[in-house]
Formats: structure tokens, C-alpha cells, sequence
């Protein structure tokens, strides 16, 4: 079994707060992938989790009907460290959203 944490900053938890803003439906869609994640760890692979960057940045890909969902982290020994999540509205994702990963991903293992 896998941990998942999430990145937290002044007491807000983006993540979490991503996944509490999303319909109920699509939420659940979100939580499943997590358990998923949970059990099967980095063997866990396309059309599931793509890695993005060789500094280690993945995302977790859940859609729901025409939704897609893009959840970025970071593995940190057998913890997943989900750091920024976004809508996924084009082709690939937003420059900016991983930036955001990997600074975050900078913070939390002491770079910044």
C-alpha cells in the first residue's frame, strides 16, 4: 500500500480544495483514481498516470464524460505528494500548471 499527502501552504490544501469545488460525480471519479493510486503505486501506469517531467512531476488523469482532470505529484519514497491540479481544457497541459508542480515540488523537498 501507497500513501497519498497533498501540499499544504498557510493552511490552505489546494488539492483538496480542487476536488471539494468538483460536482459530486466528478469528486468520486477523482477519490477513485486516488485509491488506485493508493494500491497499485508507481506500477500504475497510462491511460491512468502519464509522467510529465524528468524531475519526477506526474499526473494522475481522471475524466468524467467530456471533464478531464489533471492532479500533479510527486513520489517521495512510497508517498505520493500531490502538489496542483487543473481542468485540462486543451490538447496538453498549461505550462504554468507544472511550473506551479515543480516549484511546489521544490518547496516541500527544502530547494526554495
Amino acid at each position: 500500500m501507497y500513501l497519498i499527502s497533498f501540499y499544504k501552504k498557510n493552511g490552505k490544501c489546494p488539492v483538496v480544495d480542487y476536488v471539494l469545488e468538483k460536482d459530486p460525480k466528478h469528486a468520486g471519479k477523482i477519490k477513485y483514481y486516488f485509491e488506485m493510486l493508493e494500491q497499485k503505486g508507481p506500477s500504475l501506469r497510462e491511460p491512468f498516470v502519464k509522467k510529465l517531467t524528468a524531475s519526477g512531476i506526474y499526473e494522475l488523469r481522471p475524466s468524467f464524460a467530456r471533464f478531464e482532470f489533471r492532479l500533479l505529484y510527486f513520489w517521495r519514497g512510497k508517498e505520493a505528494v500531490f502538489v496542483h491540479a487543473a481542468d485540462k481544457k486543451s490538447d496538453k497541459l498549461r505550462k504554468s500548471d507544472i511550473e506551479t508542480a515543480e516549484n511546489r515540488m521544490k518547496e516541500i523537498k527544502g530547494g526554495l
